[in-house]
């Protein structure tokens, strides 16, 4: 989990750090890698607890990406 943190953390250092600059494409490409990021969490996570054969509920298997955030990697608006 530390390794997660760490990693998002980066990402979204490299998205306010490009609007500071005003690169809203920089910051836009930036966001879409760092909602990828977000969006795979559950799969390593899952993969780990199978690993172990941990069993718990999953709820997050049925979200699906907001209509913005898929607009947003799309790059139909800005992040």
């Amino acid at each position: 989990m530390g390794d997660s943190r760490h990693i998002l953390r980066g990402d979204a250092t490299e998205v306010a750090e490009a609007c500071e600059r005003g690169g809203l494409d920089e910051a836009r490409d930036s966001a879409g890698l760092l909602l990828a990021d977000l969006d795979a969490l559950p799969a390593r996570y899952e993969a780990a607890l199978d690993w172990h054969e941990i069993r718990i509920p999953r709820p997050y298997r049925d979200v699906e990406t907001s209509a913005w955030e898929a607009r947003v990697i799309q790059g139909e608006l800005g992040a």
